[in-house]
């Protein structure tokens, strides 16, 4: 094998490792339509192509498996975001902080997946969290929470069940 050409793919391997960690995540965020799997398919073909054929320069070696290393986390860490995502597989961090970030009903999700980009859906969620816990320090139990999206603009609607009465924000 050529260390020249080796030096190359390997070169070519991490740059395209971090195109795909890049591009995965856009597509997680909802800004690419489509996973960029072609770019995952070549990196899987340099990768077999290295495993088949010894390389015989230690330093290579060396940055081939540490690349390879990284590739298989962040594959490994897409799979998982993809899953909670999708709904697959249940959010730890969410159940953990639930109370603290995360709304608790599902429709809410749904409807912040829905704010226009400009806006930050972590404040969102906040102003929605602070409201809630603003309620339950008055000694509201029930409350029901929905969030509708008017003109592009979020809009929280805040039901309290022990009285029956609607703040708007």
């Amino acid at each position: 094998m050529d260390p020249k050409t080796a030096k190359e793919d390997i070169e070519r391997l991490e740059k395209l490792i971090i195109k795909m960690k890049f591009e995965y995540e856009q597509y997680i965020r909802g800004n690419l339509k489509l996973p960029p799997s072609s770019v995952e398919r070549e990196i899987n073909n340099i990768v077999q192509n290295y495993n088949r054929k010894p390389l015989t320069n230690t330093s290579l070696r060396f940055k081939f498996n540490n690349l390879t290393a990284r590739f298989l986390s962040i594959r490994q860490k897409i799979q998982r975001d993809m899953g909670i995502r999708d709904g697959f597989i249940k959010n730890p961090y969410a159940e953990a902080h639930q109370d603290e970030e995360a709304p608790q009903d599902e429709k809410l999700f749904s409807k912040l997946n829905e704010l226009p980009a400009n806006y930050d859906k972590q404040k969102v969620i906040a102003v929605l969290n602070a409201k809630i816990n603003e309620l339950k320090s008055q000694g509201y139990a029930d409350i029901d929470v929905s969030l509708e999206i008017e003109n592009g603009k979020p809009r929280l609607r805040i039901i309290t069940k022990d009285e029956k009465k609607t703040l708007q924000n």
